[in-house]
């Protein structure tokens, strides 16, 4: 090799002398908040660094880590009345979910990261006039702020949006604007469709529990059992401070670390 002889005491060295780590390393999270907002983390890596903290270490990822992504898709076909306080919707069913679960009105989320979520809702009205509907999303019981918004149904084949809100991503990495939309999609004289939509992105934590509520303000309101709802995963997992990482080091060198993962 380029004239240089391998043995038992140069083996760990680069061919200037410089000591190098192969191999896996056990690390520990001491910082989190990554100035460039891209999920890196620092760690102290006792076997290596000491008791001193890494430099910013990036996340080993590709198709293998990709694959198991938390995503799932669920269905609601229950019937349950509209009233003027916020209700959660019930009975979903999974149609398509991988690590994602549902508990009664409860969609359960199984790991840390950034989530995107779009429910769309049917709801008929057995009355004339106008009709005030809103879905919102609730996290762990508390509403989330932003999400609560109430479109107003006008009448006949038309179309109405509420006011854009911006919703600042997490880690104050930008931002998401967007509209719910409220549309009436049929009529017969006395029962309108309207369907209700909206789009969301949040931080949410493993054991975290979404749920989706309704509200109207007009009688003989009810939901029509036309719900869905679904919860993808579009963030990079990042570990918590205190928690155990596997560590790697790019060509050894200890200057540019990377995480392979979290230890169990």
């Amino acid at each position: 090799m380029n004239g240089r002889e391998i043995n038992d005491l140069n083996y760990m060295q680069d061919p200037l002398g410089r000591v190098r780590f192969f191999g896996v390393y056990s690390g520990r999270v001491v910082d989190v908040t990554d100035p460039l907002k891209k999920g890196r983390i620092k760690v102290q890596v006792p076997q290596v660094t000491g008791t001193e903290s890494s430099g910013w270490l990036d996340q080993v990822t590709g198709k293998i880590a990709d694959v198991n992504m938390p995503y799932g898709t669920f269905t609601s076909s229950s019937t349950q009345t509209i009233t003027t306080s916020i209700a959660a919707i019930t009975g979903w069913t999974k149609q398509n979910a991988n690590k994602i679960t549902v508990n009664g009105t409860q969609i359960v989320i199984p790991e840390t990261g950034t989530y995107l979520i779009n429910s769309l809702a049917t709801f008929t009205k057995n009355s004339l006039g106008q009709s005030n509907i809103s879905l919102s999303l609730r996290k762990n019981g508390i509403a989330v702020a932003n999400t609560t918004q109430t479109v107003t149904a006008l009448g006949w084949i038309s179309e109405h949006t509420i006011t854009a809100y911006t919703h600042v991503a997490p880690s104050g990495g930008g931002t998401v604007t967007g509209n719910h939309t409220d549309m009436v999609i049929n009529h017969n004289g006395t029962a309108p469709i309207h369907q209700v939509s909206l789009a969301y992105t949040l931080e949410l934590k493993a054991k975290d529990y979404l749920e989706v509520g309704c509200q109207g303000s007009s009688a003989g309101a009810a939901l029509s059992g036309s719900a869905i709802t679904s919860v993808n995963f579009v963030g990079k997992f990042v570990p918590k401070i205190g928690s155990n990482v596997w560590v790697m080091f790019e060509g050894g060198d200890p200057e540019f670390p990377v995480w392979i993962g979290a230890k169990a």
